[in-house]
């Protein structure tokens, strides 16, 4: 983790941030952040900066925020793939959210299982972990969207143009 991302709901009203869970357990156990350390910090969708680490006991983190950096610039890159099997797709998420893609749509294709649109990746909430990961590594703090459609043909016939303008495609 290059970044611990922040959320509206870690602020507390004197400005601190508290945070529980995998990333106060990484900053006491991998990062081993003591009082008085600085910690590279970020607010999802928002600014990038450090946190003093205020307080690191076990399952608090307690951070005084400076947010003054820009989040690295976008790629303006937007990607259309089929559906990989769910346990290829939990290693495909973080990455391409770590190169900083904009938009991912995820479409059914003739090879794709009709069971991986049942699988609980594609559950927004799992999704969106498996994205703050690969923002977190990439030290950025702009969530890309993401598109599930599971009909290709419709997709393509209606939407397609809309999502990705024909002047600026590029397939392979």
């Amino acid at each position: 983790m290059n970044l611990l991302l922040l959320f509206d709901e870690d602020f507390l009203p004197d400005g601190t941030a508290r945070l529980t869970g995998r990333r106060a357990l990484h900053a006491r156990e991998v990062l081993r952040a003591e009082p008085g350390e600085s910690l590279r910090v970020g607010r999802l969708g928002g600014l990038i900066g450090t946190g003093e680490v205020l307080e690191n006991t076990p399952g608090v983190l307690h951070l005084r925020v400076t947010l003054t950096e820009a989040p690295p610039p976008r790629a303006g890159i937007d990607l259309l793939l089929a559906i990989p099997r769910p346990k290829a797709l939990k290693k495909v998420l973080p990455a391409v959210a770590s190169l900083g893609v904009d938009r991912i749509v995820l479409v059914n294709a003739a090879r794709v299982e009709k069971s991986y649109f049942d699988s609980k990746v594609l559950d927004g909430a799992f999704v969106k972990d498996l994205l703050l990961q690969g923002l977190e590594q990439a030290r950025d703090t702009h969530l890309p969207e993401v598109l599930v459609r599971e009909r290709f043909r419709p997709f393509v016939e209606d939407e397609l143009d809309a999502v990705f303008p024909p002047d600026a495609c590029l397939l392979y």
